[in-house]
């Protein structure tokens, strides 16, 4: 077949697309639509009609008494600390505890920080004599503070 045949197959298949999508999106175009156009009075009519079945009732407020014995100290809120154990726990003399998320010390890949922790602590590094050491305790960092902050526990330094 010749180039200039194939070009004209083309440009005729080219064309019978077009008109096939023209011709099906003019045709199709008002599917679904209603032929009658309305006004905004008659709109307006039509809400104030459906809004006359919504019934607004406005509710009561409720005052409920608060007694001061009712609200507790950070201090009284807070676990004890014992729910979150020692993930690394440091016998030296002179001891230092870190409080660390669990994404720092937990388990597996996420305990790095405790893998560090063992290493120091098996160096038995001494100060003045003393072995030191390193303790780490997961808890997430908001309640860490909270320990902190109210002084239910604060870590050894």
């Amino acid at each position: 077949m010749k180039k200039g045949a194939k070009i004209a197959i083309f440009a005729g298949i080219a064309v019978v697309v077009f008109l096939g999508v023209f011709l099906g999106i003019t045709l199709t175009k008002d599917i679904g639509k209603s032929e009658e156009q309305i006004t905004t009075e008659k709109a307006e009519k039509q809400f104030s009609t459906l809004l006359q079945d919504i019934k607004v009732e406005q509710g009561k407020a409720r005052k409920a008494a608060i007694s001061d014995t009712d609200i507790l100290s950070d201090e009284d809120e807070l676990p004890s600390i014992d729910t979150y154990p020692l993930s690394v726990e440091g016998t030296g003399a002179v001891n230092v505890e870190i409080f660390s998320s669990p994404e720092k010390a937990g388990t597996g890949t996420d305990g790095w920080l405790n893998e560090v922790a063992e290493n120091f602590n098996r160096e038995a590094l001494t100060i003045d004599g003393k072995i030191i050491s390193v303790s780490i305790r997961s808890v997430s960092s908001g309640l860490a503070l909270d320990y902190i902050r109210s002084g239910k526990y604060v870590p050894e330094a």
